[in-house]
């Protein structure tokens, strides 16, 4: 029954499934709403071919790989307390496991609610500096690990809102580093270009799976902690990098909005 029920869906989402407008004789979306043309609508994008466009904005971009290489970081955190925080919780903390269980189950929600703060402190705070947004939420990263890891207090209430706090800061990035990509590149690039930072990011495991264990039963886990406080740390360093870049794509009307809101936002 449940394969059934699997072929059935598979069917009707092949069935329905779409290229672009164009594919189908529509009209861009842009066009439709009379919006400025994406990249590969224009003449200049059309004479372009799909290897000239991600090779230039996305190999030959060197933002793109200061935000990969953030991403790695984002993600060693991210996996490193989602993996070990329950063993943090239990044997660093003294923890019951059922309520250390229950809070990195909040961990993940928490960083819901990052994400959505997130989206909405880059736009309407940041003016769309995403990489503003991003320092600023791995600086509170890397706070939040260092008092989790050296207070001395065995509170389960406070030490799982210490976590929680990581979750807030860490999610945000991860979800924001898609957006600062995509934006960057044509549309036509936007997948390559997300596919590259996620390639970035899950090499990562090897550090927050494997490395983490290794460093913890070799060196015990005030390694362990040091090394997630310096991976946050740099992480906010390659952002910072790019506090006054411009992630729009060059030419657009958005670029140019971009570049008139430096002298609305001082921070």
């Amino acid at each position: 029954m449940e394969i059934l029920f699997f072929r059935t869906g598979r069917n009707c989402y092949l069935n329905r499934l779409r290229d672009r407008p164009q594919s189908l004789g529509l009209p861009p979306v842009e066009e439709y709403r009379g919006e400025e043309a994406d990249f590969g609508d224009t003449d200049k994008g059309k004479g372009a071919s799909y290897k000239e466009i991600v090779t230039k904005y996305i190999f030959k971009n060197p933002v793109m790989w200061i935000v990969c290489l953030a991403n790695f970081f984002v993600y060693v955190v991210r996996y490193s307390v989602l993996d070990w925080g329950t063993t943090f919780l239990t044997e660093s903390k003294g923890v019951d496991i059922t309520q250390a269980a229950w809070i990195v189950g909040g961990y993940e929600l928490a960083g819901l609610v990052g994400m959505l703060v997130g989206g909405w402190a880059m736009d309407k705070v940041f003016k769309g500096y995403g990489g503003r947004t991003l320092t600023i939420y791995m600086g509170l990263c890397a706070l939040f690990i260092f008092l989790f890891w050296r207070l001395p207090i065995q509170s389960t209430i406070v030490n799982g809102l210490l976590i929680w706090a990581t979750g807030f800061t860490i999610y945000g990035p991860q979800c924001l580093v898609a957006v600062i990509a995509a934006n960057m590149v044509p549309k036509q690039a936007g997948a390559a270009a997300i596919g590259l930072t996620g390639l970035f990011g899950y090499m990562s495991t090897v550090i927050s799976g494997w490395g983490l264990g290794a460093i913890v039963d070799n060196y015990g886990c005030n390694v362990g902690f040091l090394m997630l406080v310096f991976s946050a740390v740099i992480g906010m360093f390659l952002f910072a990098l790019l506090w006054n870049s411009n992630s729009h794509l060059p030419g657009t009307k958005a670029h140019l909005e971009h570049n008139n809101n430096k002298r609305k936002v001082r921070v």
